[in-house]
């Protein structure tokens, strides 16, 4: 049974579509009992990521499916405004653990990598641990995705032929399925 599928999306073209399908997967995962569903979102204007963030935060399906947000990567530099509402929303799901919704917004893979290893040479460093107990486990448990298991798939929307280090280390045993188009068929590679 499948736990975790990740989607990165090449391009929004329109807000309210795109928030519409993202609904319409997190329904599917749902109805297929995958609690764990992560969106890589592309480089995109503030204005579409203050509206996806509004229309999820309101969105009536978060409460009673209890449905944990998280965002990972750097977007704590972005203006106040978009920090505000995803810290808003991180905080009102905070005590869910039914389904997590997982949303890389200025994600890249490399830079969680490092950022792993500067962790474990601060605890190395402090001597928690000695340089030779640094091992697989223990990158993972310093990465941004610590708490989630790896993806069974990721599946990478748009023309983009590539990973483009979207998951970088969780995804080494992940099947990657290339789609030409974004989202329209989406639901055939969610079982």
């Amino acid at each position: 049974m499948i736990q975790h599928i990740a989607i990165s999306i090449n391009q929004i073209k329109e807000a309210d579509s795109f928030i519409a399908k993202i609904k319409d997967i997190i329904e599917k995962c749902i109805d297929k009992q995958i609690p764990v569903l992560t969106f890589n979102f592309p480089e995109t204007d503030f204005d579409i990521l203050e509206k996806v963030m509004e229309q999820i935060s309101s969105w009536e399906k978060i409460n009673p499916e209890k449905i944990k947000l998280n965002v990972f990567g750097k977007w704590y530099d972005f203006p106040s405004r978009i920090v505000e509402k995803i810290k808003k929303l991180i905080n009102e799901t905070k005590h869910y653990d039914t389904f997590f919704l997982n949303f890389c917004i200025k994600y890249d893979g490399q830079e969680e990598i490092t950022d792993a290893c500067k962790l474990l040479a601060i605890q190395a460093k402090a001597e928690k641990i000695s340089p030779e107990q640094i091992d697989k486990k223990n990158i993972k448990e310093n990465l941004y995705t610590s708490a989630f298991m790896p993806p069974e798939k990721i599946i990478i929307t748009g023309k983009q032929q590539k990973l483009g280090g979207f998951l970088l280390w969780d995804s080494s045993k992940a099947e990657i399925i290339f789609m030409e188009k974004d989202f329209e068929e989406i639901d055939d590679f969610l079982t």
